[in-house]
């Protein structure tokens, strides 16, 4: 983009246009009165300064740019014998360069031509701009309604987690106190044992062979009539199980084994 500026010297004054290339040249142009001049500078034309001066290249380079793109009181510029000379602290010469006297109403038509076209340029970056950053803000809202739906969900998922853990855990509760009533005799002073108890306890479950199993050993556990009768023998030491008939079923042994996991 260029960059213009006015600076008075001496009753005279100069309205300079710079214009900056990516390859650290840069063109500039003057209009004073009726005349106009034109350089164009090279990176070569800037080492030779900054070496004379003994200064960075990168820092010098900066320092011209900023005495072209604003006004600055210890700055001064003239051009005497075709040349454009920069004065730094007025006195100084920190800067010159051939310049070549132009045609000033074409010149004038051209930087208008040029400031016109940069204009345009300007105005479509700023529509562009505007654009992207009104899709950002469209992005943002959606990605932030999208981690409101996820932790919302995730609440939920949290809430139904929880539970469900605590309907396993608390059936889980009932079926160990059960099996516990069932081996201190406390459910089974009728045939049946509690069946609204037993069908309650029975339906937290899915294991369908384990709800079999249980059913088989309070069935028989409330039976008097069974000829492979069980009964609880309190012994010294411990609650036994003992079994009077050595010809028991499978489904039996594995009723003995599931009470004998809750003998105190």
């Amino acid at each position: 983009m260029s960059n213009i500026i006015t600076i008075t010297n001496d009753n005279e004054t100069y309205k300079i246009i710079t214009k900056f290339a990516e390859d650290d040249s840069f063109e500039v142009t003057v209009l004073n009165e009726r005349n106009s001049y034109f350089s164009k500078v090279l990176k070569a034309d800037i080492e030779k300064f900054s070496t004379k001066f003994e200064i960075n290249f990168e820092d010098y380079f900066d320092s011209l740019r900023m005495y072209f793109s604003i006004v600055h009181p210890h700055i001064a510029i003239n051009i005497v014998n075709n040349e454009l000379v920069v004065y730094k602290n007025m006195k100084v010469k920190y800067f010159y360069t051939p310049v070549q006297k132009t045609d000033y109403d074409l010149t004038i038509e051209n930087i208008i031509e040029t400031l016109a076209l940069e204009g345009l340029e300007l105005e479509n970056s700023c529509a562009n701009l505007e654009k992207a950053i009104n899709q950002n803000q469209t992005d943002a809202e959606y990605y932030d309604a999208k981690l409101q739906d996820l932790v919302n969900d995730f609440e939920t998922y949290k809430v139904d987690y929880n539970s469900s853990f605590c309907k396993v855990l608390n059936s889980k509760k009932r079926r160990i106190q059960f099996l516990m009533d069932t081996l201190e005799g406390k459910d089974t002073d009728n045939k049946e044992a509690n069946p609204e108890r037993i069908d309650n306890m029975l339906s937290d479950s899915d294991d369908e062979h384990e709800n079999k199993v249980v059913k088989s050993g309070i069935n028989q556990l409330g039976n008097g009539e069974s000829n492979n009768s069980i009964h609880i023998d309190n012994g010294t030491d411990s609650n036994k199980m003992d079994v009077e008939d050595d010809e028991l079923t499978d489904e039996e042994h594995s009723v003995i084994s599931e009470c004998k996991k809750y003998e105190m």
